[in-house]
């Protein structure tokens, strides 16, 4: 390797910038910078080809999601980061409402009829650097917001690592579990609330 080309990761209008200079610690902080946000790329790649082969994009945002921590707990999370992440995130979301339309039919149907299923008023959504994009934010009662998780069919173990995760970002007291079946032992803190026949409730307004 040319040791008189310093690489730092850094995000400019023009792309990726090679030209810093080294920083105390010269070629290693470098090596580690690129190593790290290579390993952070081939996750997301990854996540996102499983997704598209496997048809399994809850999966595959978990995936992204602990790849995500991974580097927020290294220190090195940058705008980078944050830009590429997305990017997965969006493109997961994306073909998972193509393949699987009628988990976002089940979302919009418990938002507009969230009294049936928890006692509270839908909020918007808030995010900081990917994290809290849960599917639904409720507030209850004593003002208190807490997230929805809604899956289609069952409610696993990453379904509730996801919950955890989204009640952590909001600082809530109470999650809540939505889908068909609960396939995980969940903790005090977690709610399950059956989706019940909600698709007889959709052919019957239609």
């Amino acid at each position: 390797m040319n040791e008189k080309l310093y690489i730092v990761p850094e995000l400019t209008p023009a792309g990726m910038r090679f030209d810093q200079p080294p920083a105390d610690g010269g070629s290693e902080i470098n090596h580690l910078l690129v190593e790290m946000f290579g390993w952070f790329s081939l996750k997301c790649a990854r996540a996102i080809n499983g997704a598209c082969k496997d048809r399994d994009y809850n999966r595959a945002l978990d995936q992204i999601e602990k790849a995500r921590d991974e580097v927020m707990r290294s220190g090195l999370w940058s705008e980078a980061y944050s830009d590429l992440w997305v990017t997965a995130y969006v493109h997961i979301i994306d073909g998972r409402s193509r393949s699987a339309p009628r988990e976002l039919d089940l979302q919009k149907h418990i938002r507009a009829n969230l009294s049936a299923f928890i006692d509270g008023i839908s909020v918007p959504v808030r995010s900081k650097g990917g994290k809290g994009l849960c599917d639904i934010l409720v507030k209850l009662a004593d003002g208190s917001e807490c997230p929805v998780e809604v899956k289609l069919g069952k409610f696993d173990k990453a379904a509730k690592s996801q919950l955890r995760r989204y009640m952590e970002f909001y600082g809530a007291k109470r999650g809540f579990a939505i889908a068909a079946t609960l396939a995980v032992e969940l903790d005090p803190d977690m709610e399950f609330v059956p989706a019940g026949d909600w698709r007889q409730s959709l052919e019957g307004r239609a």
